[in-house]
């Protein structure tokens, strides 16, 4: 409260975004969707297009955990043009990560493929390790799914080891 009577939209946006995650973890989609949609109204407001990004990533995975798939689907390309236009490689992997997760919610396994092998792409090369890890358990699920089972054994190792080296860091 004290943050919008001095008009302090940063500290707004991160408290509206911690807000948004404390209720999806609570499983309380309905307030978490209203906080990310109420800091995503304040960063389009500020013209910040970086935090723009960030929050449709947040607001489109709780879509995607909820069902709805389209409007997850149009968070998703925005925050993909975003991330190309801004160049935010750490972003763009983020949002590929998503694009997999839903292609994945969605049953399209040669979609879901292509957008995590994208997104690991670009976490291995700036080294994200967290985005990495993830990413190669999604597609270790996704080369199960399409009977590749070598494949997939082989991406959950690689995501465990990247797990380990993330912990011993």
């Amino acid at each position: 409260e004290l943050a919008r009577r001095i008009d302090y939209s940063a500290a707004i946006v991160k408290f509206l975004n911690n807000l948004g995650s404390q209720a999806e973890r609570r499983g309380d989609y309905v307030e978490a969707e209203k906080y990310f949609e109420e800091a995503l109204v304040v960063e389009r407001d500020r013209g910040y297009d970086l935090r723009v990004c960030f929050v449709l990533g947040n607001l489109g995975a709780l879509k995607t955990r909820t069902g709805n798939f389209d409007e997850a689907m149009s968070c998703f390309e925005e925050a993909d043009q975003l991330a190309r236009k801004l160049e935010n490689y750490s972003l763009l992997s983020n949002t590929l990560m998503n694009w997999g997760a839903l292609m994945i919610s969605l049953g399209d396994l040669v979609q879901a493929e292509k957008y995590l092998l994208e997104g690991l792409e670009i976490a291995r090369k700036i080294e994200i390790l967290d985005n990495a890890a993830f990413i190669m358990a999604n597609l270790g699920f996704v080369y199960a799914k399409l009977g590749d089972y070598n494949q997939a054994a082989a991406q959950i190792r690689q995501s465990l080891d990247a797990s380990y080296k993330m912990e011993h860091r």
